[in-house]
């Protein structure tokens, strides 16, 4: 009999766990807006929990029951402490080390996401749903898992135009208005340029800050132009003024304030080993 007994508890401290965890995880997807979906196993995990409660009420002592449920809840308290840690020394360790993610090889069947030396795919058959945080300027979808794509990201632009038609909760009309709303960078030429920065190259609006640094905002575009198009070998090809950027497009009556003669004179100067 007291092999049934250790059974009982070790029975209702488990599924004390998994029901606690089932129950948090639609907690989490209530909270998150997400669709709540039933899988099978948290339907055997509540029938089996209903079973071993009566079995245990109608043939055990109360005590072996309530003992299971209290074990039940310090386990899964214990792993939902432990994770929280986890997560914690995880956020604190990428503060001092940022990897630098990236989106490539977008198509029709999907992209990937480069992550250091890294490189996962996704299918756009196996993602669930896409959503656009509009604040926070992320992309967020659910494959297995949900991924989150934010704007530091490289190729983000690029893989917004590019997410096929389908998903419901995605907001297409926002991102087209978004690009179509973008004006001719003075500084690079892409257009690119969003309220008072650019998306391509960094450069801004002319700013009080600016003015400490610079005399005026055609030096400040110049002073920029050598640099964005400056070659870092003599040997390398000159851009003739043109940025690879495959997020954007580029303004074919862009016209720059400095010549080519300019940026390899700065060149030279700045980047080129001295012979």
């Amino acid at each position: 009999m007291e092999i049934f007994r250790i059974l009982l508890i070790c029975g209702i401290m488990y599924l004390t766990s998994q029901i606690l965890i089932v129950i948090l995880k639609y907690f989490k997807n209530l909270i998150q807006s997400e669709q709540l979906i039933v899988e099978k196993n948290d339907k055997y995990f509540g029938l089996a929990f209903s079973v071993l409660l009566i079995i245990g009420f109608l043939y055990f002592q109360k005590k072996d029951v309530i003992l299971g449920l209290q074990l039940g809840l310090l386990i899964t308290l214990f792993w939902g402490l432990l994770i929280l840690f986890i997560k914690f020394i995880v956020h604190i360790s990428d503060m001092f080390y940022v990897k630098h993610q990236r989106i490539e090889g977008i198509n029709s069947k999907g992209f990937k996401i480069a992550k250091g030396t890294k490189l996962k795919p996704y299918y756009w058959r196996d993602i669930k749903w896409i959503k656009f945080d509009k604040e926070k300027f992320r992309l967020i979808f659910k494959e297995k898992n949900k991924v989150v794509i934010d704007k530091k990201t490289q190729n983000l632009y690029l893989l917004l135009k590019n997410i096929p038609l389908g998903f419901k909760d995605f907001d297409y009309e926002y991102i087209d208005s978004f690009f179509s709303n973008l004006t001719t960078c003075v500084v690079c030429g892409a257009v690119a340029f969003n309220d008072s920065k650019c998306l391509s190259c960094s450069c801004t609006n002319w700013t009080n800050v600016l003015e400490k640094e610079y005399l005026n905002y055609e030096e400040y575009v110049k002073a920029n132009q050598l640099e964005i198009f400056a070659t870092m070998e003599k040997n390398e090809k000159f851009s003739d003024f043109k940025i690879i950027d495959k997020n954007f497009k580029f303004d074919s009556n862009w016209t720059p304030m400095v010549t080519k003669t300019e940026v390899l004179k700065y060149s030279e100067k700045e980047f080129w080993e001295k012979e």
